[in-house]
């Protein structure tokens, strides 16, 4: 009797992770770093769908981080970033993302300078391929 009981459970539970629903794109494990620093490094990362595009702010103070014309349905996963694609990275720390679809993705970094203005801003590219 346990053991039909046991069985019934354990087909029931198969059941119902065969019908759940995965991501069309899972993380490949693969994780390209992007570095701020001076400037950008590199400038324009390469990924596939569903690596993890992460920058580390290597500055001493914080940039802010903007992805141009990125929408929800185009990511996998995403560490950090608000809802409109914004993120702040104070010193030593990381965002990231995942994309699911081949494209290109433009984002800016905004950080304080020296120089006239007292801001600088980097372009960056990622191709997604």
């Amino acid at each position: 009797m346990k053991t039909s009981k046991s069985l019934l459970i354990l087909l029931g539970l198969a059941m119902v992770g065969g019908c759940s629903s995965f991501p069309e794109t899972t993380r490949t494990g693969e994780v390209k770093d992007i570095h701020i620093e001076a400037n950008l490094s590199p400038e324009v990362a390469r990924a596939r769908p569903g690596d993890e595009v992460r920058w580390i702010n290597h500055r001493r103070g914080t940039v802010k981080l903007i992805l141009l014309d990125t929408k929800k349905e185009n990511l996998s996963c995403n560490r950090g970033f608000a809802t409109d694609g914004t993120t702040l990275l104070n010193a030593n720390q990381t965002a990231s993302i995942c994309f699911n679809k081949a494209g290109e993705v433009k984002y800016q970094v905004r950080m304080e300078s020296a120089l006239p203005g007292g801001e600088v801003n980097l372009q960056g590219k990622i191709v997604v391929e």
